[in-house]
């Protein structure tokens, strides 16, 4: 089981992710104590010169230049009783949260932007797949997200949009293996896309970059896939 540290724009800085991953790891250490211990813990970011001051902070090993930024452990331990537990407590908190989930509306958009998240690297992802994992039908999918004033071509460009900026961040990382995890079928297609989006290569991108990239706006939906 992995849990995954996700934001709704990209993070530029490596400190901010690492200090992210560190208060989670530390608030799981204060609520399981000794029971604690991820399998390992990983960063989409390149490798540090010394490695020694992650392994002693996590006690665990910590992986560089992977796909995701998170920390992986046992789904059993998950599980584990928290021993500073308060079942009064707990039951106040519970009663507290169905009454959040109970007035929250999920839209369309974001049941298909958490899908397109979780399919992209498999290379299947279309919006004939995203209806079936949500149990609908495609036109049920392209309705609702039209009444949104979306498309399912718009959304996975936002969400390619927002990922792009985090692999092409690490330099070491082949722009073959980021086409990879976003889906595209080929390299060229790819760098079409890139460029569509943000009005450069990715190689002027990375040279040029003084902050994250902006993409276009004002555009004609793309057409739906």
């Amino acid at each position: 089981m992995s849990l995954a540290f996700d934001v709704d724009r990209p993070v530029p800085i490596r400190q901010g992710v690492e200090l992210g991953i560190g208060f989670l790891h530390r608030s799981l250490q204060q609520l399981f104590r000794e029971r604690w211990k991820p399998q390992m813990v990983c960063f989409t970011h390149a490798a540090p010169a010394r490695k020694d001051a992650h392994r002693k902070f996590f006690g665990t090993d910590v992986l560089f230049n992977e796909d995701f930024n998170g920390i992986v452990c046992r789904s059993g331990d998950l599980d584990a009783a928290v021993p500073a537990a308060d079942a009064k407590m707990a039951r106040y908190v519970q009663q507290y949260l169905d009454t959040i989930a109970a007035r929250r509306k999920t839209t369309m958009t974001a049941n298909v932007r958490e899908c397109i998240y979780t399919m992209l690297p498999s290379g299947l992802c279309s919006a004939d797949k995203v209806a079936e994992r949500l149990g609908v039908d495609r036109r049920t999918v392209h309705r609702h997200l039209a009444r949104e004033g979306q498309t399912f071509s718009s959304v996975m460009d936002s969400v390619r949009a927002e990922l792009v900026t985090r692999y092409i961040e690490n330099r070491d990382r082949p722009l073959a293996a980021v086409s990879e995890l976003l889906g595209f079928s080929a390299v060229s297609a790819f760098s079409r896309w890139f460029r569509n989006q943000f009005g450069c290569s990715v190689t002027d991108w990375r040279a040029e970059r003084a902050g994250p990239p902006q993409a276009r706006v004002n555009r004609a939906p793309a057409r739906q896939r």
